[in-house]
Protein backbone atom coordinates (compact mmCIF):
# COMPACT_ATOMS: atom_id res chain seq x y z
CA UNK A 1 0.00 0.00 0.00
CA UNK A 2 2.77 2.26 -1.10
CA UNK A 3 2.36 5.87 -2.38
CA UNK A 4 2.98 5.37 -5.96
CA UNK A 5 5.19 9.15 -5.50
CA UNK A 6 7.32 7.08 -3.17
CA UNK A 7 7.66 4.10 -5.55
CA UNK A 8 8.86 6.21 -7.95
CA UNK A 9 11.47 8.11 -6.06
CA UNK A 10 12.33 4.52 -4.73
CA UNK A 11 12.70 3.74 -9.19
CA UNK A 12 14.68 6.94 -9.52
CA UNK A 13 16.79 6.61 -6.19
CA UNK A 14 17.80 2.48 -7.42
CA UNK A 15 18.47 4.08 -11.25
CA UNK A 16 20.40 6.52 -10.22
CA UNK A 17 22.42 4.44 -7.75
CA UNK A 18 23.20 1.88 -10.82
CA UNK A 19 24.14 4.78 -13.35
CA UNK A 20 26.36 6.95 -10.73
CA UNK A 21 30.17 6.74 -11.78
CA UNK A 22 31.21 5.28 -8.72
CA UNK A 23 28.94 2.18 -9.21
CA UNK A 24 31.62 1.21 -12.08
CA UNK A 25 35.06 2.63 -10.46
CA UNK A 26 37.67 0.42 -9.81
CA UNK A 27 38.66 2.23 -6.83
CA UNK A 28 37.16 -0.03 -4.49
CA UNK A 29 36.62 2.59 -1.50
CA UNK A 30 34.36 4.84 -4.00
CA UNK A 31 32.32 1.46 -4.62
CA UNK A 32 31.98 0.96 -0.77
CA UNK A 33 31.13 4.81 -0.10
CA UNK A 34 28.55 4.39 -2.73
CA UNK A 35 26.68 1.00 -1.31
CA UNK A 36 27.18 2.84 2.41
CA UNK A 37 25.18 6.07 1.29
CA UNK A 38 22.11 3.97 0.08
CA UNK A 39 21.98 1.64 3.19
CA UNK A 40 22.27 5.04 5.42
CA UNK A 41 19.82 7.17 3.06
CA UNK A 42 17.14 4.51 2.97
CA UNK A 43 17.60 4.18 6.88
CA UNK A 44 17.10 7.57 7.35
CA UNK A 45 14.41 8.11 4.66
CA UNK A 46 12.26 5.89 6.80
CA UNK A 47 13.15 7.21 10.15
CA UNK A 48 11.62 10.36 8.74
CA UNK A 49 8.65 9.77 6.85
CA UNK A 50 6.09 11.82 8.08
CA UNK A 51 7.92 14.18 9.94
CA UNK A 52 9.50 17.97 8.78
CA UNK A 53 12.66 16.63 8.35
CA UNK A 54 11.51 13.94 5.51
CA UNK A 55 13.38 14.23 2.11
CA UNK A 56 13.56 12.74 -1.38
CA UNK A 57 15.75 10.08 -2.00
CA UNK A 58 15.63 10.37 -5.90
CA UNK A 59 18.96 12.59 -6.47
CA UNK A 60 21.81 11.21 -4.92
CA UNK A 61 22.97 14.34 -2.81
CA UNK A 62 26.93 14.26 -3.93
CA UNK A 63 28.13 16.28 -0.46
CA UNK A 64 26.73 14.11 1.25
CA UNK A 65 27.88 10.41 -0.72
Amino acid sequence: NWDPAHINMFITFWGNIERHAWHYSRIASQQKALLVYQGQQCFNWHKTIGSPSGFNLAEINERTL
